[in-house]
Order: C-alpha cells, then sequence, then structure tokens
C-alpha cells in the first residue's frame, strides 16, 4: 500500500518535471519517512536495492527512471559510437545510479567509483553485488586537489547530498572522512590501454578534483562530464575550468542527451580533449550548431 502511493507519487513529479521542468516537492521527505527496510527496483534491465537508510536518493528510480536521463543518453550514445574498451571514474558516485549502469555496457572495463557518504557508500556496494559486477573498485573518500581530512557539511534539501569542508579539530572521529587525489587512488596499469570517461558531481569542488587529476587527464585526455550550475557558481567559474582544461572543448549538455555552447541554463557540462580523436568522433553527431 505504502509502496503504491510512493510509486504514483513518484510518477507524477516524473511527468511534471518532463513536461514542464519543475520537481514535485516532498517526494525525498516521503521516501526518507515511509520506506523503512531495502526494497529492490529495476531501471532498464539494471537493478538496484534502494536502501532505507538513503530512501530519498533513488527518487523517480523507485519507478524504473533515472533521475538525470539526459546524461545516460549520452554516456550510452558516446560508447556506442566510441566502441573501444573504456574506464568510467565516477566521482560522487552516490548511490550508483551511473556507477551500475555504465559497469553493465559492454565495452566498459572497468568502473571506479568515490562516494564519501558511508549509508550511500553501503547501498552503491549492494547494488553492485545484486548485479553481479566483479570488475569494479568503490572507495569510501572524498576527491580533492590534495590529501588531507575534512568533513561532509550536509545540503539542507538532501541530508545525504553535500559539500566539503576542512575539518576543524573537534570533530568526533565518525565525523572526518579522507579525502583524496585521483592520483594517488588509479593506477597507470588500471587505465592502461583503456579510453577514460569521468563523471564528476561533487556539490562545487569539481575544479579541485580536475586540480588532483591533472597528470590523469595529461596523459589520458579523457571525457569529463561535470556538474555546473546555481550551486557551482558560487565556487568556481566557467573561465577557470576553460583555464584548467586548456585543450578541451566545453559544451552544455541538453535535456535531450546532445551538446551545444548555449550556456546560458546549465546544469552538467561536457569537456572534450581536442587531441583525443576517438571522443572528438564519438560526439560528432550529437553537437548541435
Amino acid at each position: 500500500m505504502v509502496l503504491g502511493v510512493l510509486k504514483m507519487y513518484s510518477y507524477a513529479s516524473f511527468i511534471l518535471h518532463k513536461n514542464f521542468k519543475k520537481n514535485l516537492p516532498g517526494l525525498g521527505f516521503l521516501l526518507r519517512n515511509l520506506i523503512k527496510k531495502d526494497v529492490t527496483t529495476y531501471v532498464q534491465n539494471r537493478k538496484f536495492i534502494i536502501s532505507s537508510e538513503v530512501s530519498d536518493c533513488y527518487a523517480r528510480m523507485l519507478i524504473g527512471k533515472y533521475n538525470e536521463p539526459e546524461t545516460h543518453i549520452f554516456l550510452k550514445s558516446v560508447l556506442l559510437k566510441l566502441n573501444k574498451p573504456t574506464v568510467f571514474i565516477d566521482i560522487g558516485a552516490n548511490i550508483g545510479e551511473f556507477l551500475i549502469d555504465m559497469a553493465l555496457e559492454a565495452n566498459v572495463s572497468k568502473v571506479i567509483g568515490f562516494e564519501p557518504n558511508k549509508k550511500c557508500y553501503d547501498a552503491c556496494l549492494k547494488s553492485l553485488q545484486a548485479n553481479q559486477i566483479k570488475s569494479f573498485k568503490l572507495i569510501q573518500k572524498a576527491v580533492s586537489f590534495k590529501e588531507s581530512i575534512g568533513k561532509m557539511q550536509s545540503n539542507v534539501t538532501n541530508p545525504h547530498g553535500g559539500y566539503l569542508v576542512e575539518a576543524a579539530d573537534n570533530l568526533n572521529s565518525s565525523d572526518i572522512i579522507e579525502v583524496t587525489t585521483l592520483k594517488n587512488e588509479i593506477s597507470d596499469d588500471e587505465i592502461l590501454g583503456n579510453e577514460v570517461i569521468m563523471l564528476i558531481d561533487v556539490e562545487g569542488f569539481e575544479l579541485q578534483v580536475m586540480k588532483g587529476a591533472k597528470d590523469l587527464i595529461a596523459q589520458k585526455k579523457p571525457l569529463i562530464i561535470f556538474e555546473y550550475n546555481y550551486v557551482s557558481e558560487k565556487y568556481f567559474t566557467i573561465d577557470e575550468i576553460k583555464n584548467e582544461l586548456k585543450d578541451y572543448q566545453l559544451y552544455r549538455l541538453r535535456s535531450d542527451g546532445k551538446l551545444d555552447q548555449d550556456f546560458s541554463e546549465i546544469w552538467n557540462l561536457v569537456a572534450v580533449s581536442k587531441n583525443n580523436e576517438a571522443f572528438i568522433s564519438s560526439i560528432s553527431n550529437l553537437v548541435c550548431i
């Protein structure tokens, strides 16, 4: 009964967002308070275990819909045309929406995920195991430009999202999370012979992640999808990204999974290396002029 009501509300939220680009308030609150035990759901033949600990993170996945369908469409279009072995790196993996989907793509050889929130990390691990995915590495750390310790400051509207702040001396040990860099966690052998796709969603720390991945970016020239919206604008600018990724072309990821360079309304940006012919070719039919 409760699950049926939640699905109806989730479907109403999906219709409202699809047709009017508006979000129906209260879905996260209802999921958080009414789901008391783990529930299994499927999205495009991917199996997800909805953890009761972080049930508000799943939203429209409850009715078999991805929360960011345009990013899934874009990624699958790229992989289809790329047709080369690829390592997918998800920084801010949350409950594994993208990690699980990409891990089950035929030409993705390995997925690597970073998620500092212990409850989200555990939920992601459950879904990876439920899909019997073997070639993955999931790391319970935050990612930035240097190694340190920190804490996650909760987002008021999303208790399981948040942003990274430096740790104070009076923090409890349970509050502290490890902060690492991609350079420290990903070896050359793990990405040898593979193209690399990076997805970065870290609530304003996207630029810091890139700074800590200079060597990887210079070596592999990965395709980079990263969040840039009203939250990100408080921490960095598009010009700063352009300065960091000097040999890259930036595009806006549209709601239909295609690309353009209209930066007036943005949620995610895509950075493509001007020196990686494989990715240039793989997006060629997705760019709208």
